[in-house]
């Protein structure tokens, strides 16, 4: 499968089995056994809570420790060879052999749960994940669909023969498909800038325009123009079975020289220059792309803990202040000696204060920078240290 992050297989022994888990990047997972059965137990995306993030056992309940479980949406299923389970993006699951068993899992994306997986791409919970490349292919392998339906229905038309027959049930479901999907790239022409993305999302926009409009007017002798233009067939350089979406040589070269152009070196806490960083324009990387970031405070030692967030991916961990932990038993304050890694906190996080589960990873006295990140149009804060950060000269 050329370590595709998009599928998988599973092989082993009888009693091998995964832990409760949900996996990020909005998708859809299939699991197909080929040998052997599988024991799956499932639990509703929105049900974290009531499962204790994970920490509650599903086989051996303790309704003392964990008495919220009982409201737990909860599904056990067995599959076996010619079977197929689906499971809806964000589902909890853990999984089972009861025999030997060699099973193929597949992540899925469709027009159920594009929601979700917008959200992902936006939320960057799942970098392994190139969301860009599958949602190019998505709406150009619909194109494609539909461009062969509107060029056999004009060949038709110009011959002079009636023959509007009704769509089939999948061509309809294409048509749907690629309607629903020009809304979401939209959002993508508005939220993604050419520093997040080379690749050209109001070429793809205006050409799935142009596909709809000629395929509405399939049976005219001549298609009325369409206000945006497109060039036919929008195909993608193709690599192996996956295709790459469109770029120009210019946007590729552009987007690197952005890049390779700056020579950057580090900052320091100890260097004189630490206190100049207050409102100056510096670099910080973040979903491997360095980013002119804002510091707007520096403190020279602070108390801080490093957390990750409980339904979400490595991305958001952070470097938090302690008055921005609390305990999760009963949102009361919490000491210093008390953070022990992988102990369960809340935190607060945003301009409205929300509370979200954390595990503590670490803790630091040492120098730390506020800087703001802008990322797709949105804006937050994080606590960094003087060494994550780059200047740059141009």
């Amino acid at each position: 499968f050329n370590d595709s992050p998009l599928q998988y297989i599973f092989m082993g022994t009888r009693s091998t089995y995964s832990k409760m888990h949900r996996d990020n990047g909005g998708l859809e997972i299939l699991i197909a056994p080929i040998v052997g059965q599988k024991e799956c137990t499932l639990v509703h995306r929105d049900d974290s809570r009531y499962i204790y993030r994970c920490e509650a056992s599903i086989e051996n309940p303790d309704l003392v420790a964990h008495p919220l479980l009982v409201d737990a949406r909860i599904w056990k299923t067995i599959i076996k060879p010619g079977e197929i389970l689906l499971l809806p993006n964000g589902t909890y699951h853990q999984c089972k052999n009861l025999t030997r068993c060699m099973s193929y899992s597949r992540f899925h994306v469709d027009r159920v749960n594009m929601p979700g997986f917008v959200r992902s791409f936006f939320d960057g919970d799942a970098p392994e994940i190139d969301h860009q490349i599958l949602l190019w292919n998505y709406v150009t392998k619909c194109i494609q669909n539909i461009d062969a339906v509107t060029d056999a229905a004009q060949i038709t038309a110009k011959d002079g023969a009636v023959d509007q027959r009704v769509s089939s049930e999948k061509e309809k479901e294409v048509v749907a498909d690629l309607r629903y999907l020009r809304h979401t790239l939209q959002v993508f022409v508005n939220r993604v800038t050419a520093e997040d993305s080379p690749h050209e999302w109001q070429t793809l926009l205006d050409d799935t325009d142009l596909c709809l409009h000629e395929f509405n007017h399939r049976f005219f002798k001549e298609i009325p123009k369409c206000p945006k233009k497109r060039i036919k067939n929008s195909n993608s350089p193709s690599n192996s079975s996956v295709k790459e979406p469109k770029t120009t040589s210019s946007s590729i070269i552009e987007l690197t020289a952005r890049v390779t152009s700056r020579t950057f070196f580090k900052t320091d806490a100890s260097d004189s220059s630490f206190d100049l960083h207050h409102n100056k324009k510096i670099y910080y990387e973040i979903g491997g792309i360095w980013r002119v970031v804002r510091v707007s405070r520096a403190v020279r030692n602070m108390r801080a803990v490093r957390v990750s967030y409980e339904d979400f991916s490595s991305f958001y961990d952070e470097y938090l202040s302690l008055d921005s932990i609390v305990s999760a038993d009963n949102d009361s304050n919490i000491s210093w000696d008390d953070l022990i890694p992988e102990t369960t906190v809340k935190c607060v996080w945003g301009s409205n204060f929300d509370l979200y589960y954390a595990k503590v990873k670490e803790k630091t006295s040492s120098a730390f920078l506020r800087i703001r990140i802008t990322k797709m149009g949105s804006d937050f804060d994080r606590w960094v240290e003087p060494k994550e950060l780059r200047m740059a000269n141009i």
